[in-house]
């Protein structure tokens, strides 16, 4: 179903382009902040190039990606060959270890990430992209202000 009507197009992500793992001990995945001026991460600390999340595995078992490409500024910008729409802002990113199940049946040109990103059509869309979000919420000021940001 995703090849005529693909997910993407509504959050920006999927899980065809991240993956999961289920499976033994697994690596701790943080996002990576490509833009830390960006208004989601006001009052977090973070600058980009900072990664957060990292020493609680926020990338959980299971994640979303974006097809994306790096730009001429060394940042990830969407392809929009899986149907992410291109004004998809990736404003984190966290690249998935090959030791993860990835979903896909056809190859992906990009590497696979969990992408944190958000984009505005008739409404705004932020996206985490990955399932231990929620897990963190308590704990993680980081997380939590993101949240209250977004929310706000």
């Amino acid at each position: 179903w995703w090849g005529s009507d693909p997910e993407n197009a509504l959050l920006g992500v999927s899980y065809r382009n991240g993956g999961g793992h289920w499976d033994g001990p697994r690596t701790s995945l943080g996002f990576t902040v490509t833009d830390a001026d960006h208004w989601v991460f006001s009052g977090t600390g973070l600058r980009t190039g900072d990664a957060f999340g990292h020493d609680r595995a926020l990338v959980g078992y299971e994640c979303d990606g974006a097809a994306y490409e790096i730009d001429e500024h060394r940042r990830p910008r969407p392809t929009g060959q899986d149907g992410t729409p291109e004004d998809f802002e990736i404003l984190g990113i966290a690249p998935l270890p090959s030791d993860w199940n990835f979903a896909a049946r056809e190859p992906i040109p990009s590497p696979r990430a969990a992408t944190l990103g958000l984009y505005t059509a008739t409404g705004t869309v932020f996206t985490a992209a990955t399932t231990d979000w929620a897990r963190l919420l308590p704990t993680d000021p980081q997380v939590a202000a993101i949240t209250h940001n977004v929310i706000t």
